[in-house]
C-alpha cells in the first residue's frame, strides 16, 4: 500500500511542479515519460506479487495502455471506429480519461469522439456505438502527433456494473502511407486509460487472495503427469523457457518448469535441464552440490553454455567436466557414434541460435561428441557418475545473439535437445 500510494504521490508532485514552472502550458514530452515510467514501474511490481495474492489497491488509477493504431488500420479508409476491451481497467463507478499518443510515422491523427460502452457479451473490432450501450461519451476534436492538442478524453462513468463487459469506442481518422513517399509514411500510436482518483478519496487496502497454483509449484516442485520420461528445466536461464517448450513437445515426455534447484524439488525427475541463469550468480555451490547428487543417485542432467562450470557457475560434475573458456563460434560439429549423435551426418556443422560456446576440459572416461572451432575443441561431452548420466553442452542453445532473448532452438539444435534427453534418461 506504501509503495502503491508513493508512485501517487511522485506523479502528483511531478504535476504541480510543472504547473508552478509553466502554468495553464501542456506538460513536455520527458516530463510525460517520466509519469509514464514511474506508473508502469507500480504496475510491474504488481504484476510480480499478483500470483502471491497481493493486490495494488490504486492499480485502476494508473496510466495504461489498452489499444492502439497502426499504419495498415488507414489503408481501406482513413476515418474508422477503433474498438478496445477495456473490463479489466473499469473498476468502479467515476471519472475515467484516456488519453492518445502518437508513438512514430510521419502522420498523426486526428479523433473526433470517444466513448465508454458496454456490452453483455464480448464483441469483435470495429463495433459501433451504436451495438453498444453509450455510458459516457467526449465528444470534442483532437490533434494527435509529435505536438498534441486537446489529446485527454474524459469519460465519466455514473454507476458500474460488475457483471458488463466495458469497451472504449474512439472515432478516429488518420492517413493512408503506401501512396507517400518513403520517407513520409506510418501512422502508430497507443491509446492510455486511467481513472482519476479524487482529492478526499479513500483507497481501502483489499484482502491478500490465495497464492496461484503456478505459483505454489515454484515452491512444491513439479507436476508430473502418470506418462512419459520425467523432465524437469530450471526457469530463468537463458534459453530455459523455450527449451521447456521444445520438450514439452517431444513425444513420450513430459517437461514441466521447476523453479527452485534443492533434493526435495528434484525428487520426482528423471531428467534435469540447467542452462546458463541470468541472475550469474543463481547457481550457488549448496545448488551444484544438489545437481551432483541428483546425477550420483541416478537423475540424468543436462547442463548449457555457462552452467557447464564456467565464470560465475560452479563446477557441479567435474569427474565428466568444467568450462576453460569460451570462442565465438556458430557452429558446431558432432563425431563418433554415440547415441547423442545420432541424426547428424559425420563432419557435418550443426548450427546454433548463440554466437559464442564454451569449451570443456573432459574429466577421465568422459566421452566427447561435439566439437567447435578449428581447432577441434571439445563443447559437447557425455559422461557417468554414480548411476546417473550428464550432458554437459557448452553451446548457448535457444537464445539470440542480438538480444540474449529467447528464442525457438534450430533444427539441429531441437535435434540434440531430444538426444540428450533420451540418452539421460536412458530410452
Amino acid at each position: 500500500m506504501a509503495f502503491a500510494e508513493s508512485g501517487e504521490s511522485v506523479k502528483a508532485g511531478l504535476r504541480a511542479w510543472a504547473e508552478a514552472c509553466l502554468p495553464g502550458r501542456a506538460i513536455g514530452g520527458r516530463l510525460t515519460d517520466t509519469l509514464d515510467v514511474t506508473d508502469k514501474t507500480v504496475a510491474t511490481v504488481s504484476e510480480a506479487l499478483a500470483p502471491f495474492g497481493v493486490r495494488n489497491p490504486v492499480l485502476p488509477y494508473l496510466r495504461k495502455r489498452v489499444g492502439g493504431w497502426q499504419d495498415d488500420d488507414f489503408e481501406a479508409k482513413q476515418r474508422l471506429t477503433k474498438t478496445w476491451d477495456v473490463t479489466p481497467y473499469i473498476q468502479g463507478a467515476g471519472e475515467y480519461r484516456l488519453d492518445l499518443v502518437h508513438e512514430r510515422g510521419w502522420h498523426g491523427i486526428s479523433g473526433y469522439s470517444v466513448a465508454l460502452a458496454t456490452a453483455a457479451e464480448p464483441v469483435a473490432q470495429g463495433t459501433t456505438p451504436a451495438a453498444l450501450t453509450v455510458v459516457a461519451v467526449d465528444k470534442h476534436t483532437s490533434s494527435i502527433g509529435y505536438t498534441s492538442r486537446d489529446p485527454v478524453y474524459v469519460l465519466k462513468l455514473p454507476t458500474y456494473d460488475p457483471q458488463a463487459k466495458y469497451y472504449i469506442v474512439a472515432d478516429i481518422q488518420g492517413v493512408r502511407s503506401s501512396d507517400k513517399p518513403p520517407e513520409r509514411r506510418g501512422c502508430q500510436g497507443n491509446a492510455n486509460l486511467w481513472r482519476v482518483r479524487q482529492p478526499d478519496e479513500k483507497i481501502e487496502m483489499p484482502p491478500l487472495l490465495p497464492m496461484s497454483d503456478a505459483e505454489k509449484a515454484r515452491y512444491g516442485g513439479p507436476q508430473f503427469g502418470k506418462s512419459g520420461l520425467r523432465v524437469g528445466v530450471i526457469q530463468g536461464g537463458y534459453g530455459s523457457e523455450s527449451l521447456l517448450k521444445a520438450a514439452q513437445g517431444l513425444s513420450g515426455v513430459d517437461a514441466q518448469p521447476v523453479w527452485l534447484i534443492s533434493d526435495k524439488n528434484l525428487q520426482n525427475c528423471q531428467v534435469l535441464i540447467v542452462t546458463q541463469p541470468r541472475a550469474g550468480t543463481a547457481i550457488s555451490e549448496e545448488a551444484a552440490q544438489v545437481l551432483g547428487r541428483f546425477v550420483v543417485r541416478g537423475g540424468g542432467l543436462i547442463a548449457t553454455h555457462d552452467a557447464v562450470g564456467y565464470r560465475q557457475c560452479p563446477v557441479a560434475l567435474p569427474q565428466v567436466a568444467r568450462g576453460v573458456r569460451h570462442v565465438r563460434v556458430e557452429q558446431w560439429v558432432m563425431q563418433g557414434s554415440h547415441p547423442v549423435c545420432a541424426g547428424f551426418p559425420a563432419g557435418q556443422g550443426g548450427r546454433q541460435s548463440y554466437y559464442d560456446a564454451i569449451v570443456l576440459e573432459p574429466g577421465a572416461g568422459a566421452t566427447v561428441v561435439g566439437v567447435v572451432g578449428e581447432e577441434s575443441s571439445p563443447a559437447i561431452v557425455c559422461g557417468e557418475a554414480g548411476k546417473g548420466r550428464a550432458v554437459l553442452c557448452g553451446l548457448g542453445l535457444a537464445f539470440t545473439a542480438t538480444d540474449d532473448a529467447d528464442c525457438a532452438p534450430t533444427a539441429d539444435e531441437a535435434r540434440l535437445l531430444g538426444n540428450m534427453i533420451r540418452w539421460c534418461g536412458r530410452q
